[in-house]
C-alpha cells in the first residue's frame, strides 16, 4: 500500500483516512474541501498490504475512514492491523463491498476476468470513463484520474490481489463486519459494481445505507459534507448560543419533558449526561434524583446552571471510550446524539460503562427534521437515523429496547429572517454542514422567504443493559 498526506497539521487531533479504488491515487481527493481540525491521508495500491504506512507515534482522538470501490474490501482486510492510536471511530463505505469479485455481491466474475485479461491503455481510459458515468465528467476529472499513471502490468498485478482465482488473491470475499461500518453510499448508476449486487451485500449490515443517483465515482464532496462533523465549529456554535438557547429551544424543551416522563430509574447512585448544554435536562434529572451523583459531558464549555457534579468539557465520543466499565446506573441525553459520527460505536461504549440493569434514556431527531432547510439549494442536513436504525444499533450494542417512539412538531415563522434568528439562537443551523459558498446561497434563499415553517421529528429511546 502507498500513502500520501493531503493535509497534515501538527495540532490536528483528528484524521480522515481514505482508501481509494483501483487505478486511482491521491490526486483525485486533493480537490475536495475537508472540515477544519482534521489531517487527511489517502491510501492506494493494494498489491502489497503493509501496516507500516502510518506514523505510529502520533495518536488521534478519532479517525474517520472513507473506503471507496476496492478500498472497501482492502480496509476490512487490514483494519485490525492498523495502529491502535488511530482510534477509528467511523467507517464509511462508498460503492464497494467486502466481496470485490462475486456474481451476486460484487463485480461479476466474467466482467472482472474480461477487464483483467484485456487490460490496455485504451481499456484503462474506457474504465475511467465508466467510473465517471460518461465522457463529460471524465474530461473534468481526467487530470486527477490519470495522475496515477498507466503502468498496465502493475495495474494487472493489483487486480490479481482481488481475484479469487489467482494465487495472489489475498483480498477476496469476506463477510461484512457488522460492527465496523457506519454508513454506506451506493450509486444507482454505478457501471462497475451493479447496484443490485451491492444492495445484496449490505442487506444484513448494521450500517446506515444511502442510495444516490451518482456514478461509481460519486460526488465525494457531498459525502464528506454529510458524513463528517466539524466538531470545533459545533463547539463554537453551541458555546455562542448558550445564553439564548433556553428561551428559544421550545421543541428541545418539549423533548426533555417527554423524555423525563418516560424515565423509570430505580435508586440510581451514578448518572452520566451526554450533551448537557445549558442544563434543560440536567436540572430535571437532578430534581428527580437528588441523592445521585452526576457527571456531565458537553462539547461546549458551558457547565449546566444550577447543577452540582463533575463537568467534563470535550467530545463525548472520545471521552466515553476512557470511562470505566460498569460505572453508571444511567446515561441520559437530550437532543445531542445526532451530532455523533458513529451511533453504533457510541451505544457500544454506553453499554460498556452501564451497570447490569442500567438504563440509557436518549432523545434525538429522526429523518425529516429540518426538511425545509435541506430543500433549499446547496444545503446539507445531518444524516439522522430512523427509529428502526437506532433499534438495530441498540440491539447490536447488546441493549434491550424498552421504548422507541417518534413524533412530528412544526414551528411556524412570519418570515425567513425570523427562522434564521431562531436557528442562530439555538445553535442548530444545519446550513453549516454545507460548503461555505453553498451556505451563503442557502442562507440568502432562506432570508427571502415569507411565511415559513420548520419541521422537527423528535425521537425517544429507552434502552436497558
Amino acid at each position: 500500500m502507498k500513502l500520501h498526506w493531503i493535509k497534515q497539521d501538527n495540532p490536528s487531533q483528528r484524521l480522515i483516512l481514505i482508501f481509494s479504488g483501483w487505478s486511482v491515487d491521491w490526486h483525485l481527493f486533493s480537490r475536495y474541501s475537508y472540515p477544519t481540525g482534521y489531517d487527511v491521508a489517502v491510501v492506494w495500491d493494494y498489491s502489497h498490504l503493509s501496516i507500516n504506512i502510518l506514523d505510529r507515534k502520533k495518536e488521534y482522538e478519532e479517525t474517520i475512514v472513507i473506503a471507496w470501490s476496492f478500498g472497501v474490501a482492502a480496509f476490512q482486510k487490514v483494519y485490525k492491523t492498523l495502529p491502535k492510536k488511530l482510534n477509528i471511530n467511523c467507517a464509511i463505505a462508498v460503492n464497494g463491498t467486502t466481496y470485490p469479485v462475486d456474481d451476486s455481491r460484487g463485480i461479476p466474475t466474467d466482467v472482472f476476468a474480461a477487464t483483467k485479461a484485456g487490460l490496455s491503455e485504451a481499456g484503462l481510459v474506457s474504465f475511467r470513463r465508466r467510473i465517471c458515468g460518461g465522457g463529460v465528467r471524465y474530461r473534468e476529472l481526467a487530470t486527477d484520474l490519470n495522475a496515477a499513471g498507466n503502468d498496465i502490468e502493475s495495474l494487472r498485478e493489483q487486480l490479481g490481489v482481488f481475484d479469487p482465482t489467482d494465487e495472489r488473491g489475498i483480498i477476496i470475499g469476506t463477510k461484512i463486519d457488522k460492527n465496523l461500518w457506519d454508513k454506506v453510499f451506493l450509486s444507482e448508476r454505478d457501471m462497475i459494481f451493479p447496484i443490485a449486487n451491492m444492495k445484496s451485500a449490505w442487506s444484513d449490515s448494521n450500517a446506515q445505507v444511502f442510495i444516490t443517483g451518482d456514478s461509481h465515482l460519486p460526488d465525494f464532496q457531498r459525502i464528506i459534507d454529510i458524513s463528517i462533523r466539524d466538531k470545533s465549529l459545533i463547539a463554537k456554535r453551541f458555546t455562542t448560543s448558550g445564553s439564548t438557547y433556553k428561551e428559544n429551544a421550545e421543541v428541545q424543551q418539549h423533548a426533555v419533558d417527554k423524555l423525563i416522563a418516560f424515565l423509570d430509574i430505580q435508586n440510581p447512585s451514578l448518572i452520566l449526561e451526554i450533551g448537557s448544554g445549558c442544563g434543560l435536562l440536567s436540572r430535571e434529572i437532578a430534581r428527580l434524583y437528588p441523592d445521585a451523583r452526576f457527571t456531565w459531558i458537553d462539547i461546549a464549555d458551558n457547565q449546566p446552571d444550577g447543577c452540582k457534579g463533575n463537568f467534563i468539557h470535550g467530545d463525548a465520543e472520545v471521552i466515553v471510550r476512557s470511562l470505566l466499565p460498569d460505572s453508571f446506573d444511567a446515561v441520559v441525553s437530550a437532543n445531542a446524539v445526532q451530532w455523533l459520527h458513529s451511533p453504533l460505536r457510541f451505544l457500544k461504549n454506553i453499554s460498556f460503562i452501564l451497570k447490569k440493569g442500567g438504563v440509557a434514556a436518549l432523545s434525538t431527531f429522526a429523518p425529516g427534521t429540518f426538511q425545509e432547510l435541506t430543500e433549499l439549494a446547496g444545503t446539507t442536513g445531518l444524516p439522522y437515523l430512523s427509529c428502526e436504525e437506532w433499534i438495530k444499533c441498540a440491539k447490536a450494542a447488546g441493549l434491550t429496547v424498552e421504548k422507541a417512539e417518534c413524533e412530528t412538531i412544526t414551528l411556524d415563522f412570519k418570515n425567513g429572517r425570523e427562522l434564521a434568528n431562531h436557528l442562530k439562537k439555538t445553535g442548530v443551523n444545519a446550513l453549516t454542514q454545507a460548503r461555505e459558498t453553498q451556505n451563503y446561497n442557502g442562507l440568502r434563499q432562506m432570508l427571502e422567504l415569507r411565511e415559513c415553517h420548520l419541521t422537527f421529528k423528535p425521537l425517544y429511546l429507552i434502552l436497558k443493559k
